[in-house]
Parts: structure tokens; sequence; C-alpha cells
């Protein structure tokens, strides 16, 4: 039995700029960039299941790669001579690493690479923020057109 003074509470909507969205992207991976180049055996043992080889060499490099995604986000984030096409095709290319690293993780948890409970979570909050990025993306854009869609 709903009260005839019910009122519905209207959310606001928020919606985040492109370059808002490239420079969480860049925030996101400066975290995991730092945490590979600067403690990454902290890392492997918070991520990986024990007996695990801990390859300190190999993460630095993921710590490096994750470093050079994150200043391309900042640096088109920050451009004054990118358009709003340009800097979308670029969270789209942003949005497509968030997506896939969180499929590796969770499927390394499926395996048994990685701490299940560490990867589900990881993977699924990682998926969940690419796919954000993408629709905010596509926004906009006609049916079919986005990533590359007959236009």
């Amino acid at each position: 039995c709903v009260s005839s003074s019910f009122t519905p509470v209207t959310l606001p909507t928020m919606v985040l700029s492109t370059d808002t969205w490239l420079y969480l992207s860049g925030a996101g991976a400066s975290a995991w960039a730092a945490g590979a180049l600067v403690a990454p055996k902290m890392m492997i043992k918070t991520i990986y299941e024990p007996g695990t080889p801990e390859l300190i060499p190999p993460f630095r490099y993921f710590g490096v790669a994750g470093a050079g995604v994150a200043a391309h986000s900042f640096g088109m984030a920050a451009s004054k001579d990118a358009n709003e096409k340009t800097k979308k095709a670029h969270l789209k290319r942003d949005a497509a690493l968030w997506l896939a690293a969180g499929a590796v993780t969770a499927i390394h948890g499926y395996r048994g690479e990685h701490k299940k409970d560490v990867a589900y979570g990881v993977g699924g909050m990682t998926m969940g923020v690419g796919a954000l990025m993408m629709f905010d993306a596509c926004r906009g854009e006609k049916k079919g057109s986005c990533c590359g869609g007959k236009k």
C-alpha cells in the first residue's frame, strides 16, 4: 500500500567529461604502475597465490607500461590542441585496455594463478570502469557507429 503523499525521488544525473574520464584512467594506471615499480614484491604477494615465482624484473616492466598508459591519458586530457572526437577515440582505447585488463585478471583467478577473491574483485571493478568509460565514449553516437562500426 502506497500513501498518496508519496513523492518519488529523482536522483541527479552525473555526466563526466571526456577529459575527466581520461584523467581518471591516468590516475588508475598510475596507481598500478607505482605499485609495480616501487613495491613489486608486495604487489606480487597480494595478487598471486603462494608459491608463484616472484618475477620482479618482468613485473617492473608492467609498471613501465602502466606509466606509459598513464602519461598518454594525462597528456590527452590536458591537450588543448586535440578535439573532442580525438579525445573520445583515445578514451575508447583506454576503455578497451581496462576491459582487457579486467578480463585477464578474472581469467587468472579462474585458473588459480591469482588469488580468487582479489582477481574477481579487481577484475570486476576494472571491467566495470572500462564499461563505463566505453559507454561514455560512445554516448551520443549513432547506433552502430561506435568503435569502428558502420557510420
